[in-house]
């Protein structure tokens, strides 16, 4: 990229010209200099900047492109020197800090048996950011929950789970929350207190969509993605959590704990959709395409 595209796309991340004059290293006029020379090539405004500097229409559309040239030489790059030198490189794939725990093993487990020699990056991060990371190129692709098609973006739907209530068996017996041991009982869980996902989580959402049809408002004390941080508390401090069925289940998941008790929620209308996310106009190399299938095949084979 030349100097003012480089200039264009920090202003796009900063919004503050300011800010990115200083991440350039250069004037707020050398900043608005580089800006008009874009405006005067394409001919178009690329930036409103009262009250606040936003893109514009045509603005998003260029950095669109930009970052589609930049991920795909980036991609070229990889490529050829995949070709020149064997299977070397490297790969990074977003993913939920939470699933990250029970599922990265396992995909290193099947990924290094055919690449020895690549370096994987895991992303943490919440599916709306990951696919933030993916529009920019800083990521290859990422396993997204309830993920939406958008321009240059493929979503390939790999397995929808359930969500279960999990909590102490002690707990379940001493409130009745579950009659068969198996489904819960939906107006007993205010009796609860919960430990949930952070604000505005896929999974928070989800649930509480299910609960205001029921007219069922919940006591949460702590809000934490971290899974493993949840099922600490919900054994030590009598409390009760949420959790999609691939955690639930997973192998040493939280229900293989004897202590624990995982039930289904009844006539739950949504399912968690987990997905491969990637770029549909990235070429990527084999490193990354031989990850994405190992990945596809791990998950479809079932959890």
């Amino acid at each position: 990229m030349n100097s003012s595209e480089q200039a264009f796309l920090v202003l796009c991340e900063e919004l503050n010209f300011t800010k990115a004059a200083e991440r350039m290293f250069m004037s707020q006029q050398g900043l608005s200099s580089h800006i008009r020379k874009l405006e005067e090539r394409y001919e178009t405004k690329l930036f409103v900047r009262f009250p606040k500097v936003e893109l514009t229409e045509s603005g998003r559309a260029v950095r669109d492109a930009l970052l589609r040239r930049d991920s795909q030489e980036k991609d070229l790059v990889r490529r050829i020197r995949e070709i020149d030198h064997g299977n070397m490189g490297s790969v990074s794939f977003g993913i939920n800090g939470a699933r990250a725990a029970f599922l990265a093993p396992r995909f290193m487990d099947a990924y290094c048996r055919r690449y020895r020699e690549v370096e994987v990056h895991f992303v943490t991060g919440d599916t709306s950011a990951l696919a933030r990371e993916l529009r920019q190129g800083k990521i290859d692709g990422f396993l997204g929950v309830n993920a939406v098609p958008e321009p240059g973006v493929r979503v390939e739907p790999l397995f929808s789970e359930p969500v279960f209530l999990l909590l102490p068996r002690s707990l379940a017996e001493k409130t009745g929350i579950s009659r068969d041991g198996r489904a819960a009982e939906p107006g007993r869980l205010p009796e609860l207190s919960f430990v949930r996902n952070a604000e505005g989580s896929t999974l928070n959402q989800t649930v509480d969509r299910w609960l205001a049809e029921r007219g069922l408002t919940l006591k949460t004390q702590v809000y934490i993605s971290d899974y493993s941080v949840q099922i600490s508390l919900i054994k030590n401090r009598d409390m009760a959590m949420f959790c999609p069925e691939s955690i639930a289940l997973a192998e040493k998941g939280p229900a293989s704990d004897p202590a624990l008790l995982s039930l289904e929620l009844p006539d739950f209308p949504e399912q968690m959709e987990i997905s491969l996310v990637t770029g549909s106009d990235r070429n990527y190399p084999a490193c990354a395409e031989i990850f994405f299938q190992t990945v596809r095949e791990l998950l479809q084979e079932g959890l």
